[in-house]
């Protein structure tokens, strides 16, 4: 009986390590970098893609971004230079603030970062958070013109664009780092987290009105590409906590 068991355990093991191809780890640590001509340590949000199987394998980026810049989808029509920033932070967020940072997502997704209150995370349909728009007014005000280039250039119009897709030969790692200076200078907690577990086999192209209606047309991804083949299994990822200033927890 004993013997069945640990055998029972080992084919587990054995199918849920072949199950976990590809791991995507999230962390945070700090570096030295540039904002407004002057060199500050700010934290990174740091995401590396591990190719655990024997195969080469292609996928989107969770986030793609080469400016190492968060972007947020905001619906506020202000400019960063027309507001108190330092008040509207201190009266938006305080210590209990509890957010969820969704980093980009699936390859139709994965041009922006979403905020959701961590109290409607496990709801179907999340509210629109004017904590986006907050964080886009700050990083706007850090680094002006980068950010609003940045903003307007990179879109998800060519998802097969080299820039947005990975190429990994068996058990290789890469890394991309992203700058959340803004998040210090909030309060609070967040949890920054990928909420997809497999990528995507179609991507958008061209979007239409029809009988008032919002449609897109769809292409799939091919299944090889330059010799690669492409991932569509279940990857495995974490979560990372970044308590506004100093607390970096990993889940």
């Amino acid at each position: 009986m004993i013997r069945s068991t640990f055998i029972f355990l080992l084919v587990l093991i054995s199918l849920s390590c072949n199950s976990q191809e590809l791991n995507i780890t999230l962390k945070i640590n700090y570096k030295m970098t540039k904002v407004k001509n002057d060199s500050v340590r700010a934290p990174f949000l740091v995401i590396t893609y591990e190719n655990l199987s024997g195969e080469k394998i292609f996928f989107p980026k969770i986030y793609n971004n080469p400016c190492s810049l968060p972007r947020f989808l905001s619906l506020s029509p202000f400019k960063a230079k027309n507001i108190d920033l330092k008040n509207l932070i201190d009266q938006s967020t305080n210590d209990e603030t509890r957010m969820i940072v969704v980093v980009g997502g699936g390859i139709n997704t994965n041009s922006y970062w979403d905020i959701v209150d961590e109290d409607q995370f496990d709801l179907v349909e999340c509210e629109y958070d004017c904590m986006n728009d907050l964080l886009d007014l700050i990083y706007k005000s850090l680094f002006g013109e980068h950010y609003l280039i940045n903003e307007l250039t990179n879109s998800v119009s060519n998802v097969l664009s080299k820039n947005n897709l990975i190429f990994l030969d068996p058990y290789d790692v890469y890394s991309e780092s992203f700058n959340l200076i803004g998040f210090s200078r909030l309060h609070g907690k967040y949890t920054f987290t990928i909420i997809h577990e497999r990528f995507d086999r179609e991507y958008r192209t061209n979007s239409r009105i029809n009988n008032g209606k919002f449609e897109w047309d769809n292409q799939s991804v091919p299944e090889e590409l330059n010799g690669y083949k492409y991932y569509f299994k279940k990857f495995s990822s974490n979560s990372v906590v970044f308590t506004s200033p100093l607390f970096v927890e990993t889940k």
